[in-house]
């Protein structure tokens, strides 16, 4: 089973990857940023992942490159919340945490068994494409959390919770 920890700040040049699906809000800034975060345009990325009328393109083909995409995020959004987040990378996970070495890996392992358990259960049902990860965000705090998740549901519940508001 392959696994890649991917320790704190890598060099700029090694996050910084070609595709519409970062958007580029200025020159050089590498991701669309909203509250100093990246943002993800998953519909972008699919898309690009597609090859946005090329000739066509594999399952597998597409299962990489998204997976390319999803790395690039989490490399830029590790970057933006600082040096003491890591990225763990197995066959089945990409967990991005501030997490112990033996806390990360334990999540990724429940994600493997979680997996597992899912397709045992739903069969055809549930299909975990091969070479696809499931990602997995711990932030380090309710407000990180919120701060995030709201910057994909500006006026919904999450908002509401990032503002402090009961709702």
């Amino acid at each position: 089973m392959g696994v890649q920890v991917l320790p704190g700040r890598l060099p700029s040049q090694v996050v910084r990857h070609p595709g519409s699906f970062l958007q580029r809000a200025a020159p050089g800034e590498g991701a669309r940023r909203a509250d100093g975060l990246p943002v993800l345009d998953w519909q972008a990325l699919e898309a690009w992942a597609r090859g946005d009328g090329a000739p066509l393109v594999t399952d597998p083909q597409r299962i990489a490159a998204v997976e390319k995409g999803h790395r690039a995020w989490l490399l830029h959004l590790r970057e933006a919340l600082g040096s003491h987040m890591g990225l763990l990378e197995t066959e089945d996970a990409s967990v991005l945490s501030s997490l112990s070495a033996r806390q990360e890996r334990a999540t990724a392992d429940y994600v493997r068994t979680a997996r597992a358990r899912i397709s045992g259960l739903l069969g055809d049902l549930a299909v975990f494409p091969a070479g696809q990860r499931s990602l997995v965000l711990v932030m380090d705090s309710d407000e990180d959390y919120y701060r995030y998740v709201s910057l994909y549901y500006p006026d919904g519940e999450f908002a509401s919770k990032r503002a402090g508001k009961s709702g």
